[in-house]
């Protein structure tokens, strides 16, 4: 225990005696833990946003629609179907440009999706910052935005705002009951409105698509295909986008990783070249080269272990910094959530690098 405490306090003699050169190794660390934890949070928020269950994805295990808009009797056709669990009726309106009602700026969104508040969705979740998605479009001309539009064009729920198809056509004026932080598919500038709203914009109906859940989605999809309707299913994403946000982004932070490692081996080879003579001193009294290698081992892992904790803590701060900034410019609601994995790969990427290129210098 006393030979463990030696190290220990020699080491942080040491670190301490180094000034600026220690400095620079601790910078060198932090670089390499900063950008690979960094991209792996930033890959993380992604893939949540695009690698979306199929099921999740789609609304449902089918998506069945007819090229004329549905009728209450298609819809209860669909409802009487004795294989069918839910119905999800939904359609888009018309609508590309939004504005403020104080503010003469016109903003371009995604989507105005016509839902039935009390089905929708069958799968995943509407996560409300106040409220649930059925009590908010209860009253009519009521809409919910998705949480980038509404930070975009700097409204709350009360407020008021304006949609129309074209920048000169006549515009709709609603009244913003809620704000969706997160839709079941993950996608940003969405506009919610109930069906009888919708009817009112377009003037018609626009529900086009029905999306069920049912145990037997073969049988309920022929059934209705023979009576002339078209059924979709959940589609798995492409291999290639999942490998370019499983490997490509944490692929890219390696790299920062094995530069900093690099400075760090220059860093230390310069500080183990002006200890020499310390060196040779400990060999004078006796240590051996395996206590030479676990003094400036622990040394450089007291080192890494500060690199790594300054270069999480900072890949934290840039992956929701990087969110922020793609969530502005991609139609994307990408949620920020710390790996446990990825923080203390971190470290672990901090302090075995620091001692490997250490013990190599």
């Amino acid at each position: 225990m006393s030979t463990l405490a030696f190290v220990v306090r020699y080491a942080v003699r040491s670190l301490l005696r180094s000034g600026q050169r220690g400095a620079l190794a601790i910078a060198c660390i932090a670089f390499g833990v900063f950008s690979l934890v960094g991209l792996q949070l930033l890959a993380a928020s992604i893939s949540d946003a695009v690698l979306i269950a199929p099921r999740t994805s789609l609304g449902g295990d089918l998506a069945l629609s007819r090229d004329a808009p549905l009728s209450d009797d298609d819809l209860q056709a669909l409802a009487a179907d004795p294989d069918v669990a839910g119905v999800d009726a939904r359609g888009e309106v018309p609508a590309q440009f939004v504005q403020t009602a104080d503010n003469a700026r016109l903003f371009i969104f995604n989507r105005v999706l016509a839902v039935d508040p009390g089905a929708y969705p069958l799968v995943g979740e509407v996560r409300m910052r106040s409220g649930t998605l059925a009590q908010a479009l209860a009253a009519p001309a009521s809409v919910v935005l998705s949480r980038d539009l509404a930070r975009a064009l700097a409204v709350e729920a009360s407020d008021r705002i304006r949609l129309a198809g074209t920048p000169g056509g006549t515009a709709t004026t609603l009244a913003v009951a809620g704000i969706a932080d997160q839709l079941p598919d993950a996608v940003g500038g969405t506009v919610l409105v109930s069906r009888e709203t919708a009817r009112a914009m377009a003037g018609a109906d626009v529900v086009r698509t029905a999306r069920v859940t049912t145990d037997a989605p073969d049988r309920v999809a022929a059934r209705f295909e023979a009576a002339g309707w078209t059924a979709q299913r959940p589609d798995a994403p492409p291999s290639d986008v999942e490998k370019l946000f499983g490997f490509a982004l944490p692929a890219a932070g390696l790299l920062g990783l094995l530069v900093g490692g690099i400075g760090v081996a220059n860093t230390l080879q310069v500080v183990l070249t002006r200890r020499r003579t310390e060196v040779a001193v400990l060999k004078t009294l006796g240590y051996r080269q395996r206590d030479l290698m676990a003094l400036f081992g622990v040394e450089t892992a007291i080192l890494g272990l500060v690199g790594g904790i300054l270069g999480v803590l900072g890949g934290i701060a840039g992956a929701e910094g990087l969110r922020r900034v793609m969530s502005n410019g991609l139609p994307m609601l990408l949620d920020f959530r710390l790996v446990p994995s990825v923080l203390v790969g971190g470290l672990l990427a901090g302090v075995a690098p620091a001692v490997l290129f250490g013990l190599i210098a």
